[in-house]
């Protein structure tokens, strides 16, 4: 039996991890109101910390996390009030980061940091923009990620390993990135379909189907309307 967490009145009064022990049930994670719905009935914590390039699918492994509530790729850990990609880029001290908003009643600080590490190998050093780091949002956070950094740093030592770059860093304010930067992954593997399409019209001799040269021109034309967020900060909302 699984139980469908809707928000009514009952669920509100109790917890999630209660209503499963009452009911000796499984959280049903892929009805619309199960694991979301449950997910919503409890208070979430965030998660930040960076594992490298921020457009490289990160978004997508901790969404699909039972008890992941929201991702978000932005930046923090500089000065700067309005960070960009370019001034991020241009080394505005700020790093590219994720933001993982969960329900530690379903899914727990540690399990979140176990999937941090899975993403991105720490004994590689970075410079700011890419390093690997961590910002607690809390004391307990602080803790638990100071151990989990020991003993993977315990581990590496013992196999004579490469020490572990990982830095735990003061909180400080995550600035959302762009929005072509917001699942970037997924949005670019049509971009490069797009783009196959493109390069293949340059080796298809003409009129080699009905309305070639029409669907070629709407191929460049969506290839560059998918372009525009990133050529033009207007179109950015768009996305």
């Amino acid at each position: 039996m699984h139980v469908k967490c809707a928000l009514d009145s009952d669920t509100a009064k109790t917890s999630v991890s209660e209503r499963l022990e009452e009911t000796g049930s499984q959280l049903d994670s892929k009805s619309p109101a199960g694991l979301n719905a449950c997910v919503a009935s409890s208070v979430s914590v965030a998660f930040v910390f960076s594992s490298g390039n921020f457009r490289l699918g990160q978004m997508a492994v901790f969404a699909k996390l039972p008890g992941v509530v929201s991702t978000e790729v932005g930046y923090t850990g500089g000065l700067n009030s309005k960070p960009t990609y370019g001034s991020v880029c241009g080394g505005d001290g700020h790093t590219e980061a994720l933001r993982v908003d969960f329900n530690p009643e379903i899914v727990s600080y540690r399990d979140i940091l176990d999937q941090f590490w899975e993403l991105h190998d720490p004994t590689v050093p970075a410079y700011t923009q890419y390093k690997s780091a961590i910002w607690p949002q809390n004391e307990e956070q602080a803790r638990i990620a100071a151990e989990v950094i020991a003993k993977r740093s315990a581990e590496q030592e013992a196999k004579g390993g490469r020490p572990v770059f990982t830095e735990i860093e003061p909180s400080r304010p995550f600035y959302a990135a762009e929005g072509y930067h917001q699942n970037y992954k997924a949005k670019n593997k049509i971009r490069m379909a797009l783009f196959a399409l493109y390069i293949a019209s340059g080796f298809l001799p003409p009129n080699s189907f009905p309305f070639q040269s029409e669907f070629f021109m709407l191929i460049n034309a969506a290839l560059l309307i998918s372009f525009l967020p990133q050529l033009v900060s207007m179109f950015d909302k768009f996305v």
